[in-house]
C-alpha cells in the first residue's frame, strides 16, 4: 500500500474535523412506523484537514495524488491526525482537496480524507 510522502508535513495544522459518514439508511413500509437499519458494521469516518505547503511540496503532493493515487482513487497509509495511529485513507470522491496560495510562497491544502475500516 502507498504511504503518505514522508516530505510532506506528518501532522496538519489545528482545526481538524472528525464526523461519520451515515451509516444507517430508513424506508417506509406498507403499515405502521418506517424501519430504520444500518447499512454496515464497516464504519467509515471523514475527516477535514489542513496543512501549510511549500511550492516544492505541492509538487510532492500533486504526484502523488495523480500518479500514486491514480487521482484519488487508490487507498493510502497515514497516521491519524487525531490520535496518531496509523491508517488507511481514501481522498473524498466529490471534493478530494483544495490549494489556496498564501504570504511568502506557502500554499494551504485543505482536504478532507475517509478513513477506511
Amino acid at each position: 500500500m502507498t504511504t503518505w510522502p514522508g516530505s510532506l508535513p506528518q501532522c496538519t495544522l489545528r482545526g481538524v474535523q472528525r464526523s461519520p459518514i451515515v451509516n444507517v439508511i430508513a424506508f417506509g413500509t406498507e403499515v405502521g412506523p418506517g424501519k430504520v437499519r444500518r447499512r454496515s458494521t464497516a464504519r467509515v469516518m471523514r475527516v477535514a484537514a489542513s496543512a501549510l505547503l511549500t511550492r516544492a511540496q505541492v509538487a510532492v503532493f500533486e504526484a502523488f495524488f495523480q500518479d500514486d493515487l491514480e487521482d484519488g482513487a487508490l487507498t493510502f497509509a497515514m497516521d491519524d491526525p487525531l490520535d496518531g495511529s496509523t491508517q488507511t485513507w481514501r481522498f473524498d470522491t466529490q471534493s478530494p482537496y483544495s490549494m489556496a496560495e498564501q504570504a511568502g510562497g506557502r500554499f494551504m491544502l485543505s482536504m478532507v480524507l475517509e478513513r477506511q475500516p
